[in-house]
C-alpha cells in the first residue's frame, strides 16, 4: 500500500505530502494522477482503485473500486449494494435521522475550520414544483428532452434532480445554482465513462473563462502551459469541456499569458524572460533567457574585477563587491583592503583600526592576541586573555552585548566573536590567530592604518617603516625583526621560480590562486629567490585552499585564496610541519569565507582536523548564528547570516557564554548586560552590591565605599578600591606589579633591588632585595631569599631561617629599632616604624606596602610610587629603560645566588615551540587565571591577572608544563592572598600538590581554617578597619532558602568585634527568638505571611518573602566601640511559581519530590503528584507494581508542601500523557488544557483546581495504539498569588481569569509506566474469541452465548441469527477513539 496526503487550498496551488506540485502530475510509479477536469475541477486518481473529483463550488465525487466492497463507512455509506443500511454511525449502529448521521461523522480535524456552532443549513421550501420544468432542474431526468438522457442508465438522475430542486429553492432560483447542479450530474456521467453532448450550449450554462481564453466543449487535458511549452502529443487523458487559451498564449497560475512572458526552462529550472545568470561556480559562462523562442543562450563572459561570483538557489550571479576585507592572521601575515599582502613582526599595538600582538620577541613568531575598537563613545577591547568576554569602557562583560540601542552588536558567530555596527563595520576574531575587519567599500578609502596596505607611491617605505608609522609604542615593544625574523629550518636560493609552488605569482583571472590541478611540490617560494621545504603532506593539505575542485573552491571568487595558501605554507614550515598549524590555516580560510557569507561545509571530512566540543554540545558544520541562549535573543534582522561551523548545543541546552547549560541554570539579564548565576557585581555608582541569584533574579543590598576608597573600574571589575595603590608585588616567574600599578616580566635567576630610597629623608635609609632562583628540575623561578636593610639593621629571610644582623632569631621577634617580625596565614610579616611592611611567603611571593610619606621618594623595580605608572621603568641611573632586559640588568645586585644569568631565559624563550605556546594559552591551562567564573576572579579587581597569564604561557613552553601552570597559579594566588583575598583551595582543585606546598598547612588559626572566599583576613576574626566614620557595613548575613522556611545567620565573630552582644540582634518581630550556635546566631522564619514580621511580595514569576536583621546596642558601657545607630541587613527568599512535574513511577507514587540544591536566597516549594485508588483521594497506591485495565479509572492528586495556604493557590494548567517517560514526546494525549478537562473526552473529570494547594482529577485509563504498553502522566502546574490575582479557573470556556506567567522553570520528574493488566488475557482482541472470553492463568478460554464452540476453540457456529457480544467491539472502539484523537492532535500541531 502507498500513503499520500493531497491538500488543495483556496488558491490554485495543490500540495502532495505538504510539497507543492504542478498539474497535471503523474507519480514516478505511474500509480497516482492529479489533473484538472472540466468545471474547474481537480481530480486525484489512483489508477483502478479510487478517484476523487473536487470543485471549489463544493462538489466532491468519490469513485471506488469493488476492492472496497463491504469495507467502507462514513457519509458515503456502507458500500455493499444495500441502500437501507448506509446511515451507519461510527459505532456501527444505524442513525435515527440524517442530522444525527451527519453529526456522528463530523471529523475532529475539522476543528481548524468548524467551531461547533454551525447554523442550521436546512431550509423549508414551500413549493419545489417551481423548478421541475424541463428547462430548469427537469433537464436532468426528463426522459423525452434531456441533454443527459444517455447517462440515465449509468447514473441514477433522481438524487441529482432532488439536489437541484433544493439548491434552486435555497438560492431562490439563481441561475448559477442550476448550472452548478447540472455540472454535478455531468461530472458523475463523465466519471461513469458516458460521453455527453454539448449540454452547456443546450442548457445555456456556458463555462466562464478568463482573459485570453475561450470555452470549448472538448478541450485537451494536456494544455500548453509555461511549465510545459511542448505538451505530450497525443495527450493520454480524454478531452473534456473547459477553457482553451488563445493562439500564442500559455497557461500559468490559471491565467493565459503570452508565451514570450513564460520565460525558459533550463536544466529543470524555470527562468524569467530576459533573466541573466551564470551556470558555473566561477561565473565564466553567462546565459540569458530569450523570450522570443523560450530558449536559453550562453556565451563566455566572466565577472568584472569589482565583482565576485555568488551562488543563489543553484544558479550563479556576478555581484558587486560592497565590502572591503582586511585580514591579520597567523604569524604576522597581513592582507590589507587593497589585496596586496605583506608580513610584519611586531609586539606593539598596531593601528588597523587597532590590534594588539603577543608580547614576544620579534625574532619569534608573533600573532594577534586581540583588538581595541573605539566607536560611538565606546572603547571595546577583545583579548585572548579574557576569552569569551568583552571589555567595554574598561568593564568586562559577558556575551552577547547590544550597545547604543542597536548601534553595536557583539555576539558569537560559530567559532568567532563577531562585532557589527549599524554603519557596516564588522570585526571578527577567532580567539586564536585570526582577525578580520570588513568595511563598506564606500568607507574604506576614508580610513587609514595598516589595512590600507604598504604604499606603492613615493616615498616608498619598507614594511618595518610602514609598521612603525602605525605602531603605538607600548613599553618595551618592538616593530620589525630585521635579520632575526623567524625562518624555516631548511632553505635554499634558486635562480627561477618556474618549478616552485608559488601562491603569490599564480593568480588567475579572478585572483583565484593556482590554475588547474595543484602540483604538490614540497618546495615553495619565500621571496627574493629564497625557497623553503615543507613536508609533502603539509603541501597537500595547504593546497586544499587553492584547489579549484576542492571543498573551498566556491569561496575563491569572494575571498582570493593565494594569501591564505602562501601563509599556510610559511607558518607550517616555521612550525616544522605541525598539523595544528595546517588545521589552523584551513580553519582561518573557512572562517573568513563564512564571515563573508560563503558557507564552507565538509572541509574537515577530507582533513585530519577535528574540532573537539565541550560538554552538552556537538560539532555542526552549518549552524545558524541565532542559537538558543540564556541572554535575550537578538532581533530577527540580526540573524540573517549564513550558517557557520561550530559547537552547537545539544537538544534542551542553551548557550551560556562559551558553554551549554540547561535553561533553568541560566543567569540574569539586566540593563543590556548578562550576569552568571552567583555572580557578584556593583551598580554604576557603587551604592548597591548585587548578586545574580539565578534565572533573572537579582538581589541587591545598599553599600557604600569607605572614605579612603573610590568607586572605580580596575582590570575590568567595578568596585570600591583604594584611591591610591600602595603595594608592590614580586612573584615567581619574574612578574612584578609596581606601587603605581605598572606590570613587568623579568624571568631571571638573579637578585634585584625591589625598592630603595632615592631621595634622602632624615633618619631613614632602606633597601629591599629579592633573590630569584632556579627551581630544581623545571626552569621555574622562585624567590628563595628576601633581604631588608633599614637604618643599619639587616634582616635576612631564607626558607625557615630568619636572621637579624646575622643572628638567627625566632619569630615573633622585635628588633632593636622596633621592627616587628611575625607570621600570619603563611606569610612572614615585617612591620617597621617607618611605615614599611613586607610580606613574604618564603616561596614565590613578596609584597611591599608603604605609607604616603615615601611617595616619590623611592626607586627600583617597584617604581617611584608617585601615582603615575608610565614612568616606573627607570634604570638605576635615572634614565628610561628601552627594554625589560636593560631594566633588569640595571637593578641587578650581588645577591645570595650561586650564579646569575639574566639572559638565560631570553635564550630559552627563543627555542619555544609555537604550538606549545598556543596550547598553554588554552582554557584548561593558563587561562584559568583570567576566567570570570574561575577561582581567581574575586582578586581580579585588586591585581591584574594578565601579566601572570602571559608569564604562564610565554615561559611554560620551556618548562615542565604542569609545573609552569601550577607555578603561575601559585604566583597569582599568593599575591592575592597577601592582599587578604582568596584561599589555598585551588592547590588541591588543580592537582598542584606535587609542585606547590600549601602555605596554610600547619598554621594555627582560631577557627581552624584558612579559608575566606570573598576576601578579608583568612584566619580568625578580622581586625577592625581604621576608620572614624563608622559607615562601613561589614555585617554580612548568610541566607538559606528552604521549601517551607528561610534561615538567616549572623557571624558572632564580627558581631562581637563591633561591640555588640547576643541580645542586640533581632528580626522584624522581636518575639521571634534566635538560635545561638558555635559561630552564628540564626533565625528560622516560616514562609507564611506575617510570620516573624515577614513581608510578602509577588512579581508574576516569583513570590518573595522579605525580612530584616536589626542590630542595635542595648548597653554600650564598656564596649570597645559605641554605635548610636542601627545596622540593618535586609534579606529575602524568592520562590518560582511555575513548575512542571510528572509522575515518575506508580511503583512509588509518593516519590515525586523535588529538593533542589539552591543558590543562596533562592528556593523551591516541594511539589508532589500521586495516584489514588478511588474518588476519596485518601488511599494512594503503595509500593509494588500497580497494573490497571482500560476500564479502570485513574485518580490523580497534585499538591504543594511548604507554601502559604492562606495566600497561594495551586493551579493545574496542563496535563498530558505520553507512551514514554519523556514529557517532550511528540506522541501525546492531552488530558487537561488551560486548566480544564479535554472536552473531547467525557471520561475526564476535574474534582478540584484553583481552589487550594491541592488539585484533583480523574480519567479512564487508556492505551496508545501501536506497540506501546505504557502510559506516563505529566503536569504543568503554577502557584497563583490570591492577593494580587484572581486565581479562579473557568470551565468549559478554556479561559483562566488570573494573569498567565510567561516564564516557566521545568523540573521534570517522570512517573510511570501505568501498565495494562497483563493477567487479563481477554483484554486485547477479546482473547481471539468470537463471543465470550474468560481469562484464566493459562490463557484465554472462549465460549458461546448462541451456537456451539468450533474446533479452533474460538469461533461459534450459529444455530440461528448471530448476535455476538458487543463488548469486544466496544473496547476496540475505545482504543480507536483515543488513538484517533491523538493522531488528529499531532496533525493539527504540525499544520
Amino acid at each position: 500500500m502507498y500513503s499520500w496526503n493531497v491538500a488543495e487550498w483556496c488558491s490554485p496551488n495543490l500540495q502532495l505530502n505538504t510539497e507543492p506540485v504542478v498539474l497535471p502530475y503523474v507519480h514516478p510509479m505511474e500509480t497516482l494522477l492529479i489533473y484538472r477536469a472540466p468545471g474547474n475541477a481537480t481530480v486525484v486518481e489512483w489508477t483502478g482503485v479510487v478517484k476523487v473529483r473536487y470543485t471549489r463550488q463544493g462538489l466532491l465525487n468519490v469513485t471506488l473500486s469493488t476492492l472496497f466492497y463491504n469495507a467502507t463507512c462514513g457519509l458515503c455509506g456502507f458500500f455493499n449494494g444495500n441502500a437501507s443500511d448506509d446511515l451507519r454511525l461510527p459505532n456501527g449502529r444505524l442513525a435515527d435521522s440524517a442530522e444525527l448521521f451527519a453529526e456522528g461523522w463530523r471529523a475532529i480535524a475539522d476543528d481548524l475550520t468548524c467551531n461547533g456552532d454551525c447554523e442550521d443549513l436546512y431550509r423549508v421550501c414551500v413549493d419545489l414544483r417551481l423548478y421541475q420544468s424541463p428547462w430548469l432542474c427537469g433537464n436532468i431526468n426528463d426522459p423525452n428532452n434531456s441533454s443527459f438522457l444517455a447517462c440515465h442508465n449509468a447514473v441514477n438522475p433522481s438524487p441529482f434532480f432532488r439536489n437541484c430542486l433544493y439548491n434552486m429553492c435555497v438560492r431562490e432560483g439563481n441561475r448559477s445554482a442550476l448550472c452548478s447542479s447540472l455540472q454535478a450530474y455531468a461530472s458523475a456521467c463523465q466519471d461513469a465513462q458516458v460521453s455527453l453532448g454539448a449540454w452547456r450550449s443546450a442548457t445555456s450554462c456556458p463555462l466562464p473563462c478568463p482573459e485570453n481564453s475561450h470555452f470549448e466543449e472538448c478541450t485537451t487535458a494536456c494544455p500548453l502551459t509555461c511549465t510545459i511549452l511542448e505538451p505530450e502529443v497525443p495527450c493520454p487523458l480524454p478531452c473534456s469541456e473547459g477553457c482553451q487559451c488563445e493562439e500564442g498564449y500559455a497557461l500559468k497560475d490559471g491565467q493565459c499569458i503570452p508565451k514570450s512572458d513564460c520565460g525558459c526552462l533550463y536544466r529543470g529550472r524555470h527562468m524569467a524572460t530576459n533573466e541573466t545568470f551564470w551556470m558555473d561556480w566561477e561565473c565564466q559562462e553567462r546565459c540569458y533567457c530569450n523570450g522570443t523562442d523560450n530558449s536559453v543562450y550562453c556565451h563566455f563572459s566572466p565577472c568584472d574585477a569589482e565583482e565576485y561570483c555568488m551562488e543563489h538557489s543553484g544558479l550563479y550571479f556576478c555581484q558587486p563587491r560592497t565590502e572591503a576585507l582586511c585580514v591579520a592572521a597567523g604569524y604576522g601575515h597581513f592582507l590589507p583592503f587593497g589585496g596586496v599582502p605583506f608580513e610584519l613582526q611586531s609586539s606593539c599595538t598596531l593601528r588597523l583600526v587597532n590590534t594588539a600582538n603577543e608580547d614576544r620577541d620579534t625574532g619569534q613568531a608573533i600573532w594577534v592576541k586581540g583588538y581595541v575598537l573605539e566607536v560611538y563613545d565606546h572603547e571595546i577591547e577583545v583579548s585572548r586573555s579574557y576569552k569569551h568576554t568583552v571589555t567595554v569602557n574598561k568593564e568586562r562583560l559577558y556575551l552577547p552585548l547590544k550597545l547604543g540601542p542597536g548601534k553595536i552588536n557583539i555576539f558569537t558567530f560559530g567559532l568567532q566573536l563577531l562585532l557589527e555596527t549599524d554603519f557596516g563595520l564588522k570585526v571578527a576574531f577567532d580567539w586564536n590567530t585570526l582577525l578580520l575587519v570588513t568595511l563598506p567599500r564606500s568607507l574604506y578609502n576614508s580610513t587609514c592604518g595598516l589595512c590600507q596596505g604598504v604604499p606603492t607611491a613615493p616615498p616608498l617605505l619598507s614594511t618595518t617603516e610602514w609598521g612603525m608609522a602605525w605602531a603605538e609604542r607600548d613599553t618595551f615593544c618592538q616593530v620589525g625583526c630585521g635579520d632575526t625574523c623567524p625562518r624555516c629550518g631548511l632553505v635554499e636560493r634558486g635562480l627561477t621560480a618556474e618549478n616552485a609552488l608559488m601562491a603569490d605569482g599564480a593568480n588567475g583571472a579572478n585572483g583565484n590562486g593556482v590554475n588547474g590541478n595543484v602540483n604538490y611540490n614540497n618546495r615553495f617560494h619565500l621571496g627574493e629567490g629564497l625557497y623553503g621545504y615543507v613536508e609533502p603532506e603539509a603541501v597537500r593539505l595547504c593546497g586544499l585552499i587553492v584547489d579549484r575542485r576542492g571543498v573551498f573552491s566556491r569561496c575563491h571568487s569572494k575571498v582570493a585564496p593565494a594569501y591564505f595558501y602562501q601563509s599556510c605554507l610559511q607558518d607550517t614550515c616555521l612550525d616544522q610541519g605541525a598539523q595544528e598549524t595546517i588545521c589552523n590555516w584551513l580553519q582561518i580560510y573557512a572562517s573568513t569565507c563564512q564571515t563573508q557569507g560563503i558557507p564552507v561545509i565538509g572541509w574537515r571530512n577530507v582533513t585530519p582536523c577535528v574540532l573537539t566540543c565541550p560538554a552538552n554540545s556537538h560539532y555542526a558544520s552549518c549552524m545558524t548564528v541565532c542559537q538558543p541562549q540564556c541572554a535575550p535573543a537578538r532581533g530577527q534582522r540580526d540573524c540573517n547570516h549564513y550558517c557557520a561551523e561550530g559547537c552547537q548545543c545539544d537538544q534542551g541546552y542553551v548557550i551560556n557564554g562559551k558553554s551549554c547549560i540547561l535553561s533553568q541554570n541560566c543567569g540574569c539579564y539586566a540593563d543590556g548586560k548578562y550576569y552568571e548565576p552567583k555572580q557578584l557585581f556593583w551598580n554604576s555608582d557603587c551604592t548597591k552590591r548585587c548578586q545574580c541569584i539565578g534565572r533573572n533574579l537579582i538581589q541587591c543590598d545598599p553599600r557604600r565605599c569607605k572614605a579612603e576608597e573610590e568607586c572605580a573600574l580596575r582590570h575590568g571589575v567595578r568596585g570600591c578600591f583604594a584611591r591610591r595603590t600602595q603595594h608592590c608585588v614580586a612573584s615567581g616567574g619574574g612578574v612584578f606589579r609596581t606601587f603605581d600599578g605598572a606590570s613587568l616580566r623579568l624571568p631571571a635567576s638573579c637578585s634585584f633591588v625591589l625598592s630603595t630610597i632615592c631621595h634622602k629623608l632624615p633618619e631613614l635609609s632602606f633597601q629591599i632585595i629579592a633573590n630569584f632562583d632556579k627551581w630544581s628540575t623545571p626552569n621555574l623561578t622562585t624567590i628563595s631569599h628576601a633581604y631588608l636593610y633599614i637604618n643599619e639593621e639587616n634582616i635576612l629571610i631564607s626558607g625557615s631561617t630568619v636572621k637579624v644582623n646575622g643572628t638567627p632569631v625566632s619569630v615573633p621577634f622585635v628588633t632593636g629599632l622596633m621592627t616587628r617580625l611575625s607570621t600570619s596565614e603563611g606569610f612572614l610579616v615585617i612591620d617597621t616604624v617607618q611605615d614599611i611592611q613586607v610580606r613574604y611567603n618564603r616561596f614565590n611571593t613578596l609584597t611591599i606596602s608603604m605609607g604616603p610619606r615615601l611617595q616619590n621618594k623611592v626607586c627600583g623595580l617597584c617604581g617611584n610610587f608617585n601615582g603615575d605608572p608610565t614612568d616606573d621603568y627607570i634604570t638605576s641611573r635615572g634614565k628610561p629603560a628601552v627594554s625589560a632586559l636593560e631594566l633588569a640588568q640595571s637593578w641587578k645586585t650581588n645577591g645570595m645566588q650561586n650564579s646569575c644569568d639574566e639572559t638565560q631565559y631570553v635564550a630559552l624563550a627563543q627555542s619555544c615551540d609555537n604550538t606549545a605556546v598556543s596550547e598553554l594559552q588554552g582554557e584548561d591551562s593558563c587561562l584559568k587565571l583570567t576566567q570570570m567564573k574561575g577561582f581567581f576572579q574575586p582578586c581580579h579587581g585588586l591585581l591584574d591577572p594578565r601579566p601572570f597569564y602571559q608569564s604562564c604561557y610565554l615561559d611554560g613552553c620551556y618548562n615542565h608544563r604542569k609545573a609552569q601552570v601550577c607555578g603561575s597559579l601559585a604566583a597569582y594566588a599568593e599575591a592575592c592572598r597577601s592582599f587578604g583575598t582568596l584561599t589555598t583551595k585551588w592547590i588541591a582543585q588543580e592537582n598542584c600538590s606535587e609542585w606547590i606546598f600549601d602555605p596554610c598547612a600547619g598554621e594555627i588559626c582560631t577557627n581552624n581554617t584558612c579559608e575566606q572566599e570573598n576576601g578579608g583576613d583568612l584566619c580568625g576574626c578580622p581586625e577592625l578597619p581604621s576608620t572614624d566614620s563608622g559607615e562601613d557595613d561589614i555585617i554580612q548575613a548568610e541566607v538559606t532558602c528552604k521549601h517551607a522556611q528561610m534561615e538567616v545567620s549572623i557571624s558572632k565573630c564580627k558581631l562581637f568585634q563591633l561591640g555588640f552582644e547576643r541580645e542586640d540582634v533581632r528580626i522584624n518581630d522581636q518575639h521571634c527568638p534566635g538560635i545561638e550556635g558555635e559561630d552564628f546566631i540564626s533565625f528560622h522564619i516560616n514562609n507564611t505571611k506575617g510570620h516573624c514580621g515577614s513581608i510578602v511580595q509577588s512579581n508574576g514569576t516569583h513570590i518573595m518573602y522579605k525580612n530584616t536583621v536589626w542590630i542595635e546596642s542595648v548597653n554600650n558601657t564598656g564596649n570597645i566601640i559605641t554605635r548610636d545607630k542601627t545596622i540593618n541587613v535586609e534579606f529575602s527568599c524568592a520562590y518560582e511559581l511555575d513548575i512542571k512535574i510528572s509522575l515518575d513511577t506508580v511503583l512509588k507514587p509518593m516519590l515525586s519530590v523535588i529538593n533542589l540544591t539552591l543558590p543562596t536566597q533562592e528556593g523551591n516549594f516541594i511539589t508532589k503528584m500521586a495516584l489514588y485508588k478511588n474518588a476519596s483521594y485518601r488511599h494512594p497506591y503503595r509500593e509494588g507494581e500497580v497494573v490497571l485495565s482500560t476500564r479502570d479509572v485513574l485518580f490523580v492528586g497534585v499538591f504543594v508542601e511548604g507554601a502559604d495556604e492562606h495566600q497561594l493557590i495551586l493551579i493545574v494548567n496542563m496535563c498530558w500523557a505520553t507512551p514514554s517517560r519523556y514529557s517532550s514526546d511528540r506522541l501525546r494525549y492531552i488530558i487537561i488544557e488551560k486548566g480544564c478537562p479535554n472536552i473531547k473526552d467525557n471520561t475526564i473529570g476535574m474534582a478540584e483546581n484553583g481552589v487550594s494547594l491541592t488539585c484533583r482529577f480523574h480519567v479512564t485509563v487508556f492505551k496508545f495504539i501501536g506497540d506501546y504498553d505504557e502510559v506516563h502522566l505529566h503536569c504543568d502546574v503554577s502557584l497563583c498569588d490570591s492577593e494580587t490575582n484572581s486565581c479562579k479557573v473557568n470551565c468549559p470556556h478554556n479561559r483562566r481569569t488570573y494573569s498567565e506567567y510567561s516564564e516557566r522553570k521545568e523540573q521534570i520528574l517522570t512517573v510511570g509506566p501505568i501498565r495494562r493488566r497483563e493477567s487479563d488475557w481477554c483484554e486485547e482482541n477479546n482473547g481471539g474469541c468470537e463471543q465470550i472470553c474468560t481469562s484464566q492463568v493459562t490463557g484465554a478460554v472462549c465460549s458461546c452465548v448462541t451456537g456451539t464452540l468450533q474446533r479452533d476453540g474460538k469461533t461459534c457456529l450459529a444455530v440461528s441469527s448471530t448476535n455476538s457480544d458487543p463488548r469486544p467491539l466496544a473496547l476496540f472502539l475505545v482504543f480507536s477513539t483515543v488513538a484517533g484523537r491523538l493522531l488528529v492532535h499531532i496533525q493539527s500541531s504540525a499544520s
